[in-house]
């Protein structure tokens, strides 16, 4: 696996294939807390203000780990993913992110931007938390929410995955269909 640190050394940019002897989420935990994003490295996806509000918490929560993942196959891109405490979405310009229904599906907290469709996933407090694009505060006190509350992590983590089986295909089907039978 290739990893970069960032000149703060509090960021790992995961790019490429993992080690080979990597074979579950559990055996990619590098701290006690793991938070996660990913995405292409563009300016609106908002890595920079992410990297230094955890580089800030990370003073006086030195367990907090913060990994980018950009370019690995899916197959462990899903595995770095499901072994994370908390998916962050720190973006300025967004469709329908499937990377943040990927984090919901597997049971991974997440946190993200106002912006786009995501709002249309996260119901901000019952299954996520809504945030400003690179609102600085507001990310921290969602991060510190989230890394204080294990209940509230379950809870939507829970909720994640109820609401990602809304966005299966075969659901869209059914109300694609509801749809064309109602205008018969």
């Amino acid at each position: 696996m290739n990893q970069r640190r960032s000149a703060s050394g509090k960021a790992s940019h995961l790019r490429g294939s993992a080690s080979p002897d990597v074979t579950s989420g559990d055996n990619l935990r590098q701290s006690a807390f793991t938070i996660v994003t990913s995405g292409r490295d563009v300016p609106w996806k908002g890595f920079k203000v992410v990297n230094e509000v955890v580089s800030e918490l990370k003073q006086q929560y030195p367990d907090i780990n913060l990994q980018i993942l950009q370019n690995l196959p899916k197959d462990e891109y899903l595995q770095y993913l499901a072994a994370a405490d908390l998916f962050i979405l720190n973006t300025g310009y967004e469709g329908f992110s499937h990377a943040l229904l990927e984090a919901m599906a597997i049971g991974v907290p997440a946190v993200a931007t106002n912006i786009g469709g995501n709002p249309e996933v996260i119901k901000d407090g019952e299954n996520g938390l809504l945030i400003g694009y690179n609102k600085r505060e507001e990310l921290k006190e969602a991060l510190l929410k989230l890394y204080r509350d294990e209940n509230l992590r379950t809870q939507f983590s829970q909720r994640g995955r109820e609401t990602a089986k809304k966005f299966n295909i075969q659901s869209m089907i059914d109300q694609t269909e509801q749809i064309l039978i109602s205008l018969i």
